[in-house]
């Protein structure tokens, strides 16, 4: 017997069918506008640095408002 609900399962195949489309929209995008292994790394790396830039904000704000809420 399985530790999963049905609904855990059927979750988690519809996330992983949706996962496999954007996957293969966006392989497919790449061959139609000719995006190089290279071009998608230099992708990757901003979108990593767009995502921690973000966070060090999200953090910074927080510890102002605490800080304010200090005084």
């Amino acid at each position: 017997m399985s530790d999963k609900t049905m609904m855990e399962k059927t979750k988690d195949a519809l996330c992983d069918a949706a996962e496999y489309t954007k996957e293969c929209a966006e392989s497919a995008k790449d061959a139609v506008f000719g995006k190089s292994g290279e071009d998608k790394a230099a992708d990757k790396v901003k979108d990593a640095a767009d995502a921690t830039a973000d966070a060090i904000g999200d953090a910074r704000k927080k510890v102002g408002d605490t800080v304010k809420g200090n005084n």
